[in-house]
């Protein structure tokens, strides 16, 4: 029962991350936190303009206003698609993901709604893998002494907990892994105004940029 639920979980996790972003990242949630930051970042550049023109006005040698001014042109112009831009790449990825994603489920039935990928692992026969018989064939007679059968016994069960427990472990360990995929690509989502913003300004913020694309 225990991998039968981490197989759910795995297949329902793995479903959302590659095959059902789109509809996640389209929620009005995500949409609206979006236009926040996207809003935010569009007053700041009045303030950044504020600057340029200021540092211009003084002739301050830090304010170079040409260069400075056509990056604020061509930010403020990506900022309003950041969203579309991004998703854009992460669809590139899923699209690609999807193909070895279906490839893997094959002609198995949906479990929950999603593509079964990991039943194979928790339908294997572990009784034939650990079999009584064999470990009786082990011992060098069909009908060990009384140690032999207990030995075969517990060497039987022990070895099928010990597999469902690690199959358990990497399915959730898995699930997990897409989830937090999910969550993170959202936040991406949200935040890149203030990636492209920091393209063109640079400083602090570019550094931000820069691990935001990474």
């Amino acid at each position: 029962w225990l991998v039968w639920a981490a197989n759910i979980i795995f297949n329902i996790s793995i479903n959302i991350s590659v095959r059902e972003f789109t509809q996640y990242a389209n929620l009005p949630g995500v949409v609206g936190a979006w236009k926040i930051c996207r809003n935010l970042v569009n007053i700041s550049f009045i303030f950044v303009l504020l600057y340029v023109a200021i540092g211009t006005i003084l002739r301050l040698d830090s304010v170079n206003g040409k260069n400075l001014l056509s990056k604020i042109i061509i930010a403020a112009l990506l900022v309003n698609f950041s969203a579309f831009f991004t998703k854009i790449g992460i669809d590139a990825s899923n699209v690609v993901s999807n193909q070895f994603y279906t490839a893997a489920a094959g002609d198995r039935p949906l479990s929950f709604g999603a593509p079964d990928i990991s039943s194979a692992l928790t339908a294997a026969d572990t009784n034939a893998f650990f079999s009584l018989k064999t470990a009786f064939h082990t011992t060098g007679s069909e009908f060990g002494g009384l140690w032999d059968q207990m030995g075969a016994l517990l060497g039987s069960y022990f070895g099928q907990i010990v597999l469902m427990l690690v199959t358990t472990t990497v399915l959730l360990a898995g699930a997990l892994m897409f989830l937090a995929r999910t969550v993170v690509l959202i936040f991406i989502i949200v935040l890149s105004p203030l990636a492209f913003l920091g393209f063109a300004i640079g400083g602090e913020l570019g550094k931000m940029a820069s691990d935001w694309r990474k």
